[in-house]
C-alpha cells in the first residue's frame, strides 16, 4: 500500500531536483530490525509510542547512512493543526478543547531515536513560540477544510 503522502513527497522532490529516498519494509522486517533497539533506547514498552517510533528509527538510520547529521521533524504539527482524522469532525469549541489538551500532554521520542544514529532533530512545531502562536491564533476553520496555499519568504510570495 502506498502512503497517502507518497505522491506529494515524490512531486516535491522532483520539483526541487532532490533525490527521493523511499524505505520499503514489511511489518515483519520493521519489527525484527527496529523493535529491539528502539525498546532498548527508549526503555519503555508503550505500544503506541513504540509503533510510531519504529518508522522514525528507520528514517533516522537511512538519513544517517546518507551522511546527514540533522533533520527537521514534524513533531507537533498534527496535534497543533488537527492532522488526525478524529479531529476533523468536532465543532469549533470541542476542537479547540481537544487540540489544547493534546498539546499540553504531548511527548515525542524523536530526540532519543535520533541519538541512536548520531543525528540531531529540529522540531519547529514544538518550539514554544510556534505553540504559543498556534494556540492563541488558530481555530478549527484555519486547519480543517480546503484552503488555497500561499507561501511567503522574506516578505515575498513564493
Amino acid at each position: 500500500d502506498e502512503s497517502p503522502d507518497f505522491g506529494f513527497a515524490t512531486a516535491c522532490a522532483a520539483e526541487h531536483e532532490l533525490t527521493h529516498h523511499v524505505i520499503r519494509l514489511t511489518a515483519e522486517e520493521l519489527v525484527s530490525q527496529y523493535l529491539p533497539p528502539v525498546v532498548k533506547q527508549l526503555k519503555i514498552f508503550n505500544g503506541m509510542l513504540i509503533r510510531n517510533s519504529l518508522v522514525i528509527a528507520a528514517v533516522f538510520k537511512k538519513a544517517a547512512a546518507l551522511g546527514f547529521t540533522d533533520a527537521v521533524v514534524g513533531d507537533g504539527a498534527d496535534e497543533l493543526f488537527g492532522g488526525y482524522s478524529f479531529m476533523w469532525l468536532p465543532g469549533d469549541a470541542e476542537w479547540k478543547v481537544k487540540r489544547d489538551k493534546m498539546c499540553e500532554a504531548w511527548t515525542f521520542s524523536t530526540e532519543e531515536l535520533a541519538n541512536m544514529y548520531g543525528m540531531t532533530p529540529h522540531s519547529p512545531y514544538t518550539h514554544p513560540n510556534t505553540v504559543d502562536w498556534a494556540i492563541r491564533t488558530t481555530v478549527r476553520s484555519d486547519c480543517i477544510g480546503t484552503h488555497p496555499i500561499r507561501l511567503f519568504y522574506g516578505g515575498d510570495t513564493i
